[in-house]
């Protein structure tokens, strides 16, 4: 790897270092096309020469890289100065003075044997390398310098050089320390000029090449390893934007295999999600800085997951980008732990209003409710003064008469601010909805379906009667106007075993027992931003002369006045659903 660039040895055939070094070469674009198709096409170990322009030759190594499953995915490189074996090659040619020269003083490990094996003159590199004399060395067999586990390949090798006149491979040997190298040699068959066929044998010793090879497989593995068994996702993404690898949490979570992850590509980040994160990747691509982005996933069973990715970039030694590697996560349960505190906290924003509305509605229709007994007590003691021709009697008349529609408003505010006077009793919950629904029909009109559908389970509750049944009445009215066109309203009960199944809620006590009240319709449904302030007094969508917007502000307080919870959930044109939650008791100890 000598007079060869650092950066050189792990680049592409994309990449500035190998970019760098053309100009030096004779031939540079050959030297690009081989690259290129390499990695391309070729999974094979490739030895290729290059010629640069001041005269030197190298010798190109170039080997695929296989993880623990022998999936192949890069290659790794090796250079090595040939130029002298060059002159080697050439002196052969030009006379032998200069090839006894050149031989004795080459870094190359050159070694004379016969077919037999003996070995019949190196030159000084062998000495070195092996730590001993040649005259000791011409004494011995080649099978002496073997290490015992490939001693058997010595009689093959000799087959082979002897029928097909060359010989490439590897050489297991050892040193006098014992210690094993290994020769990449490339021998030839002699036959002219010699009274015995002899073997010309030039080689390398690869031993830290091996052992860098060695190295480099076991560091890939230890990564690959690491990483697999990480508890996040890794990735990593080249220049092209392109996922190079992703580990096997992020494979696991995603359901597919890596192909299938790569094929999809873009296609699996969620229509709402993709503009951003689309935007994020690009923008850091460009700036070559850190991001990240949370975004819903598809995976493989069609279900999108939200995850937080981190990506940070990736340089060589000498400042070239070679793209981002990253981690990620699966923040799905959190952003529904967050999703559900943003409905709770609004939810307790929202009867906190209440409460207050409720003190100030319930204050004025105490006041009011004061001033409107006056006034229909001093109308009726007019009343008996007046004769029965009397013009002004009807005026009073009227008078009492708005003055008691005005007392049934001060009653529904009372409803709504849970200061009304109830009467609760034990009462069997599915008898008084089958009651209630026998008057429902003729309210509703005959364009509207009614399905009801009661849990045998359901016994008991303690409430008033008479106020349940008016928020089963307000409740179907309501459903009545949103279809005007006709539909279904549908009412059912259910006995609450899972407290999990409870709506999340200050309001509701966990270890309590309740039953579930359903009231749903398939009307025009409630816009998002009236939403939240259906339970307010005078708070409606109705045209003018349609409503008094009490109704539900009247459900509202009876249901909470009896120690339940109400729930609303709709969407335009999705119809609405009320769902109410009730204490549940269940003996009938009042009987």
């Amino acid at each position: 790897m000598w007079g060869i660039p650092e950066e050189i040895l792990n680049a592409r055939a994309d990449d500035e270092a190998v970019i760098s070094l053309i100009d030096d070469l004779v031939d540079p674009q050959k030297f690009l096309d081989i690259v290129k198709n390499l990695y391309e096409n070729s999974k094979e170990t490739i030895q290729t020469e290059i010629a640069l322009k001041d005269g030197r030759t190298f010798e190109r190594y170039s080997a695929p890289i296989k993880d623990a499953q022998n999936k192949y995915f890069g290659r790794v490189w090796f250079f090595r100065d040939i130029t002298e074996r060059k002159k080697i090659e050439i002196a052969l040619r030009d006379s032998e003075e200069n090839y006894r020269d050149i031989v004795e003083n080459s870094q190359e490990l050159i070694c004379i044997h016969d077919l037999k094996g003996k070995i019949l003159s190196v030159n000084k590199t062998v000495e070195k390398v092996l730590g001993i004399a040649r005259n000791e060395l011409t004494k011995i067999n080649l099978y002496d310098l073997l290490i015992p586990e490939v001693r058997e390949k010595l009689t093959a090798y000799l087959t082979e050089i002897s029928t097909q006149g060359v010989a490439r491979g590897l050489m297991y040997v050892k040193n006098h320390q014992g210690e094993t190298r290994i020769w990449e040699y490339n021998n030839t068959l002699r036959t002219e000029g010699v009274a015995e066929p002899i073997v010309r044998g030039m080689a390398i010793d690869i031993s830290e090449r091996k052992r860098a090879e060695d190295n480099l497989r076991e560091s890939e593995a230890r990564f690959r390893n690491l990483a697999d068994t990480a508890p996040v996702w890794i990735w990593i993404a080249g220049t092209d934007k392109k996922m190079t690898y992703a580990n096997k949490t992020f494979l696991d979570f995603t359901g597919n295999t890596f192909e299938e992850e790569i094929e999809g590509g873009w296609r699996k980040i969620h229509p709402e999600d993709f503009k951003t994160v689309r935007d994020i990747y690009h923008e850091a691509f460009e700036k070559r800085e850190e991001y990240r982005a949370e975004y819903r996933h598809r995976r493989a069973d069609g279900e999108y997951r939200w995850t937080l990715l981190i990506g940070v970039p990736r340089w060589t030694p000498s400042g070239n980008f070679l793209g981002y590697i990253g981690s990620g996560i699966d923040i799905h349960e959190r952003k529904q732990s967050e999703e559900i505190l943003r409905n709770t906290e609004e939810k307790l924003r929202q009867s906190q209003k209440l409460e207050s509305v409720g003190r100030l509605a319930g204050g004025i229709a105490h006041d009011f409710n004061n001033m409107l007994t006056a006034i229909i007590g001093y109308s009726d003691i007019s009343l008996l003064k007046l004769k029965s021709g009397d013009p002004i009697k009807r005026n009073i008349e009227e008078i009492k008469k708005a003055a008691e529609r005005s007392a049934s408003l001060t009653s529904q505010l009372l409803a709504f601010s849970r200061q009304q006077v109830l009467q609760p009793k034990i009462v069997a919950f599915n008898e008084l909805i089958t009651e209630t629904c026998k008057m429902l029909q003729r309210l509703i009109g005959e364009n509207i379906t009614l399905k009801v559908d009661l849990d045998p389970d359901v016994k008991f509750i303690e409430a008033d009667p008479g106020q349940l049944t008016q928020v089963i009445v307000n409740l179907a009215v309501n459903a009545r106007d949103a279809m005007a066109n006709g539909g279904v309203l549908t009412i059912k009960t259910e006995k609450i075993l899972d407290h999990e199944k409870l709506p999340v809620s200050s309001e509701l006590v966990r270890n309590e027992k309740y039953v579930l009240l359903t009231v749903e319709d398939t009307g025009n449904g409630i816009a998002l931003e009236h939403l939240a302030h259906v339970f307010e007094p005078f708070y409606t969508t109705k045209e003018i002369g349609k409503g008094t917007g009490l109704g539900l502000a009247t459900v509202y307080g009876i249901v909470k006045q009896s120690g339940g919870y109400i729930w609303v959930n709709s969407e335009p044109r999705q119809g609405t659903t009320f769902k109410i939650y009730l204490p549940r008791v269940d003996e009938r100890y009042d009987v």
